[in-house]
């Protein structure tokens, strides 16, 4: 069992649970060298799916798969809005838009992608403190503490998260037995957007704002800023 669960987002398919980790646990223990605590990393838990979203050209061919990523791109826009959908391509450029529908098209090829990464979550949730998530990881872990509400979570800690917006906004639903809600907005995230999520759900979810520079969305400025580590510290010592 493992106190710190962490949930990384999009766009990871071509990495593996050992190389995020390995970026993602120095990062946070960094945020925690701020108020001068240190974690174990067996007591950090990662919550890798981006395998799931690997394309296999020995099972889908490029015309089934061309078909199918077409049909992702119409549903894309049915579901968050033409004009949202533009927004999107302008903050985010061509390559994220693009891969955002790919991520899609997965979903499209094969229905149960989405329950198979929320049990991947499920599973390591039995003993943890705290869930740290980031950017879709950030719905992904609200989607499964909703839908189980017997998961006691202490504190449920988003970085960079989408969920205040469409197509990702919910309604507005507390994430079941979660005590604490913390979301980290960094001011240079085109993803993320200050008050966002507290308009969403409410002003019991805590926000604190920090400054990414140049890498407004990545994971590590997060992981590693004073926010996130006083998040957890505080967590920790509970």
């Amino acid at each position: 069992m493992s106190r710190i669960v962490l949930v990384h987002g999009a766009y990871n398919e071509l990495w593996g649970p050992h190389e995020l980790a390995a970026r993602w646990i120095p990062a946070l223990q960094d945020g925690l060298w701020h108020v001068g605590r240190t974690i174990d990393p067996d007591d950090v838990s990662f919550c890798f799916y981006g395998d799931l979203f690997r394309r296999d050209p020995e099972v889908i061919d490029s015309e089934q798969w061309a078909a199918t990523r077409a049909g992702a791109e119409d549903a894309l826009t049915e579901i968050a809005g033409e004009d949202t959908l533009h927004a999107f391509f302008r903050l985010a450029g061509r390559q994220t838009y693009e891969r955002t529908v790919d991520m899609f098209a997965s979903m499209a090829a094969d229905a149960s992608l989405t329950d198979q990464v929320r049990q991947r979550l499920l599973d390591r949730l039995d003993g943890a403190d705290i869930v740290i998530a980031h950017s879709l990881g950030t719905v992904i872990a609200h989607q499964v503490l909703v839908a189980h509400p017997e998961v006691a979570m202490k504190t449920l800690l988003t970085l960079g998260s989408p969920l205040g917006s469409p197509p990702f906004a919910t309604e507005g639903e507390w994430p079941g037995n979660t005590t604490r809600w913390v979301n980290v907005v960094a001011i240079t995230d085109p993803v993320a957007q200050r008050g966002r999520v507290q308009d969403r759900f409410g002003s019991r979810v805590e926000e604190r704002l920090i400054d990414n520079g140049h890498r407004g969305h990545h994971p590590e400025p997060y992981l590693n800023s004073r926010a996130v580590g006083e998040v957890v510290a505080a967590t920790l010592a509970n």
